[in-house]
């Protein structure tokens, strides 16, 4: 993982991998048009971390976004998580 730039290392044995599949909605019956649903798929690969604490930072992270935050459009996160 170490080569892979989406993977980064927490600790001296914490290994994680993350990919992110978004997709958007657009109202475009309805102007002006803009995005109206917004949906995240992150997929993480995470190896000795719990997986209640990769949940708890996904949502901190969500919580503490400035974009997402500033977007009146719903946003959903439908998080993967795979322990290896």
């Amino acid at each position: 993982m170490a080569s892979d730039p989406r993977a980064w290392q927490a600790g001296s044995n914490r290994r994680c991998t993350y990919v992110d599949e978004a997709e958007a909605e657009m109202a475009e019956d309805d102007p002006p048009v803009r995005s109206t649903r917004i949906r995240l798929g992150p997929q993480i690969v995470a190896s000795n971390v719990s997986e209640s604490r990769v949940r708890r930072y996904v949502e901190r992270a969500r919580e503490g976004c400035y974009i997402a935050n500033s977007l009146r459009s719903e946003i959903l996160v439908e998080l993967t998580l795979r322990s290896v």
